[in-house]
């Protein structure tokens, strides 16, 4: 969990607003050479969602919940899933997202 936030905290930069508007998925207006990269981000419009502790606490992984509240019934086996896979998915997502970065700033020099 910590670990994606990180992550992302490197590649969208900004306040929370600015976060969710990054992650913000519509497939008819993302550019066919972010498609891959928008998709895998898009599960962070829940993950990222704001949770105070007044209200109900949502089912969908939340990091705010983990962090701030480490309520124990919101740590299910399938947030758990959820968290691994959303870590790797990200990972390599924006690993592959440097490498083709990499590639075309080599192929301009």
């Amino acid at each position: 969990m910590l670990v994606t936030d990180a992550a992302l905290q490197g590649w969208i930069t900004g306040n929370y607003e600015a976060v969710a508007e990054a992650v913000r998925f519509d497939p008819k207006e993302v550019p066919f050479t972010l498609l891959r990269l928008q998709a895998a981000v898009a599960p962070l419009d829940s993950f990222k969602k704001r949770y105070f502790g007044e209200e109900s606490l949502p089912e969908p992984l939340s990091r705010n919940v983990v962090v701030h509240y480490a309520d124990a019934a919101h740590f299910t086996r399938a947030n758990a899933l959820i968290a691994l896979l959303l870590m790797a998915s990200i990972l390599r997502t924006l690993q592959d997202f440097e490498e083709r970065a990499d590639q075309r700033r080599g192929s301009a020099a």
